[in-house]
């Protein structure tokens, strides 16, 4: 009875296991970026037409962006749309997996109790509450379903629904060869190179355009690797899959040393070992199947064992596939010990489903996920900044400062740190919206070298934002620059009270920053606080060019007090001191 109603039975346990996901939100995750600030979703229907055309966020990805802008067409902030395609979808690849798992010769039974397994694991809810993963979920449907349409003897169908995946997400080509593997099972190896070619070569291109469009999206740093990685990371990701206990959306990763680097090169050893006896013509039953699942295990890992560089080298979603294979052995052994097995299946999959049921109110939105992983991960820098952001979001910004904090305790030189705790600070104080997100996102995007321009900018048209962008933005001597620099535009548009203020405060933070000084006189003298400008034109200073001016201005305020003969004298020698230096009086 279970082999009839396999595909009935496994899509009902998806769509009730998973049921929880519709009640979530976005959350921060990446979400935005493929939701309401995506370009394609914005534009609804033409948008999914051009996602085609488009690279975007470091992939070529169009078919999830084209769902997605289909999708969020009518009202891209609201998630409920999302979520419903993505657990639809979800459980349609689903129910389709056993005929799938066919195409490689596994029993009805064990791909049954397999799929059941895989999909309560609690690594899945990725896959599924996760909006901005639809990628995942699009991609997971048509492999199935191509490998379904294979089990079927309908191979150039099963060739397109496979290059259709491609376009859904293109980490599916390293699964290209596993049709040259089904292909070599019913064919001589000639032939069957020949006739796999209609999914190798697609698989091989998308491979390529993969690559380089995701390398030139990276900083040059990012592509830095540590020969560690690769070898390490396959065995991380099976000790995480057989243990999912502590479940987060975010891992630290340091490249292994010392006896656990040995350990790991120890495991490579075995494994190729078990692999060579396993692939001989005359192999054990067993070492056969240990050889053929550690291959269906890995080739699925290949781009994120981090010989392709990844912002986050290790993630639970990237065992999407690998756990399957893993699946399939447990429930082969499982299921041979008849009813007894059958039991410990079915405890395991309802075992699994508490975990994944819990991990999917994690996702409910931004604070809840990041919460959690902080409670996971206290010493995470990169959490505790995304929860700070969510906090942010929330409008908790007294939460968000402290978690900002926390940063600086941990890591001080953090990218952007002051960055943040200024856009915290604004939205705190109730600023501007838009200078409390545009004007200091656009701020923090820029190298600290090419920020005090900008902030000088900032600063010329506000006033109370001008306290968090140079307090709060912690620029050392460019602080003062910007200062300066505010200083002389507010002077331009005759803001004579604000040059001057912003220019002491330039001087507050350096004194050396003589040229402030100038801004001063000059802003004193427009107020005709006349006796205070002269009292500042002799301010000693060691640059030539501003002690020049220094005269020159010194003769200004001379001559409105009316001290004509002076000041003239004054103007003379400031103009020919200037000259001298090669500057225009």
């Amino acid at each position: 009875m279970i082999e009839k109603r396999a595909h009935t039975l496994l899509f009902v346990f998806a769509l009730v296991l998973y049921a929880p996901s519709l009640a979530n939100g976005l959350t921060t995750w990446d979400d935005p970026d493929y939701t309401t600030q995506s370009p394609f979703v914005k534009e609804g229907l033409s948008g999914a037409a051009r996602a085609f055309t488009t690279a975007y966020h470091g992939a070529y990805i169009p078919l999830s962006h084209a769902v997605l802008a289909l999708t969020g067409a009518r009202d891209p902030a609201n998630p409920l749309p999302y979520h419903l395609v993505q657990w639809v979808l979800f459980a349609l690849a689903v129910a389709l997996m056993p005929r799938a798992l066919g195409a490689f010769g596994v029993d009805r039974t064990i791909a049954f109790f397999a799929t059941a397994l895989w999909l309560a694991h609690p690594f899945r809810v990725e896959s599924v509450s996760w909006v901005a993963n639809l990628k995942d979920t699009i991609s997971l449907l048509c492999l199935v379903g191509s490998m379904a349409a294979y089990a079927s003897n309908r191979r150039w169908l099963s060739a397109f629904v496979f290059v259709v995946g491609l376009l859904g997400k293109a980490s599916l080509a390293p699964l290209a060869p596993l049709f040259l593997l089904l292909e070599w099972r019913r064919s001589t190896p000639t032939a069957a190179i020949g006739s796999s070619l209609r999914w190798l070569v697609p698989g091989m291109l998308a491979g390529v355009l993969a690559v380089l469009v995701h390398r030139l999206s990276l900083p040059t740093e990012r592509l830095q690797l540590s020969w560690a990685t690769p070898l390490s990371t396959p065995f991380w990701y099976l000790g995480r899959t057989l243990l999912p206990v502590g479940s987060r959306a975010i891992y630290d990763w340091s490249p292994p040393t010392g006896p656990m680097l040995a350990a790991v090169i120890g495991g490579w050893v075995v494994t190729a070992a078990v692999v060579t006896i396993g692939l001989r013509a005359n192999a054990p039953r067993l070492f056969r199947a240990l050889a053929i699942g550690a291959v269906l295990f890995l080739l699925p890992l290949l781009p994120f064992t981090g010989v392709v560089p990844q912002l986050h080298v290790v993630a639970e979603r990237y065992t999407l596939y690998p756990a399957l294979v893993l699946a399939v052995g447990v429930a082969t052994v499982l299921v041979a010990f008849g009813r007894v097995g059958f039991g410990l299946l079915v405890a395991l999959t309802l075992a699994l489903a508490v975990p994944n049921v819990l991990r999917q109110r994690e996702w409910k939105d931004a604070v809840t996920l990041w919460t959690s992983n902080v409670e996971l991960a206290p010493g995470s820098t990169v959490v505790h900044i995304n929860l700070a952001g969510a906090l942010g979001g929330a409008g908790r910004f007294d939460e968000a400062m402290k978690e900002l904090q926390t940063v600086r305790s941990l890591e001080a030189s953090y990218p952007g740190l002051d960055c943040f705790i200024a856009m915290a600070r604004a939205g705190k104080e109730r600023l501007d919206p838009t200078f409390a997100v545009t004007e200091l996102g656009e701020l923090c995007a820029l190298k600290p070298s090419a920020r005090w321009p900008v902030a000088a900018r900032i600063v010329a048209r506000r006033d109370a934002s001008s306290l968090v962008v140079l307090e709060e933005l912690a620029f050392g001597a460019d602080r003062a620059k910007a200062a300066a620099g505010a200083a002389a535009l507010a002077l331009e548009k005759q803001q004579f009270e604000r040059a001057f203020s912003l220019a002491t405060q330039a001087r507050l933070w350096d004194p050396s920053l003589e040229r402030a000084i100038v801004t001063q006189v000059i802003a004193l003298v427009k107020l005709k606080r006349l006796d205070d400008a002269r009292a500042l034109t002799a301010t000693p200073v060691k640059d030539a060019r501003v002690a020049a001016r220094l005269v020159g201005l010194r003769g200004v305020v001379l001559h409105e007090q009316g001290q004509f003969a002076e000041a003239e004298q004054l103007l003379r020698q400031s103009a020919d001191q200037l000259r001298s230096l090669g500057e225009a009086p």
